[in-house]
């Protein structure tokens, strides 16, 4: 009987005080109280925020290594254009092509092809294009070559690519003649693509 009278003792002294404490300063406790409910409530807040936190880093680390492998994939493509042989350079157009929205891309035969290399079609247009893996700037000709090919498969638009750049007399010419010239850095925003589909590159 003695242990259960002890706890029971026990009981109502660690029960009594607190009553005896809100008897005796209630306006004290209250104030306690709120401020531990704001101190639950504002770790909660926390807590919560964190996780879409975590999230956008995620997200900015994903886009920034997205970023990162394109622009190395795009270098190393540059690399291996700049090796390949002419022939090679058109079959690798037709791929580019094909993987910057153009559609029914095919090359033309290797002799008497009239100054185009590959034609595809874009947006309900035609498009001949001339191929040109170069090491230095390209001149006259492959505009003139380009215009004459336009005409003959009465083409919408003409277009000359190289790995290269154009001088400015070929510039010239090529506005004259509604030309559409991509060079290195054309070349380059067309590699993007290009990279992200054969990589498998999410990007987001």
């Amino acid at each position: 009987m003695r242990k259960k009278d002890d706890l029971w003792m026990g009981f109502l002294v660690i029960a009594g005080i607190p009553l005896l404490l809100i008897l005796e300063y209630p306006f004290e406790l209250l104030i306690i109280l709120i401020a531990i409910a704001l101190i639950i409530v504002l770790a909660l807040l926390i807590k919560n925020s964190e996780g879409p936190r975590r999230l956008k880093k995620a997200n900015k680390l994903s886009a920034a290594t997205s970023k990162s492998e394109i622009k190395i994939g795009v270098y190393n493509q540059l690399e291996i254009i700049d090796a390949m042989k002419g022939s090679e350079f058109e079959t690798f157009v037709v791929e580019l092509l094909k993987c910057n929205g153009f559609s029914n891309v095919s090359q033309t035969k290797l002799s008497g092809d009239f100054g185009v290399d590959v034609i595809g079609f874009k947006d309900n247009k035609k498009y001949v294009f001339q191929c040109k893996r170069f090491k230095g700037k390209l001149g006259l000709k492959p505009i003139q070559e380009a215009y004459a090919g336009k005409r003959h498969y009465r083409a919408d638009e003409a277009v000359v690519v190289t790995n290269s750049e154009f001088t400015k007399a070929a510039m010239e010419l090529a506005s004259d003649t509604d030309i559409i010239c991509c060079d290195r850095n054309q070349l380059t925003k067309l590699l993007e693509n290009y990279v992200i589909l054969k990589n498998n590159i999410n990007v987001k």
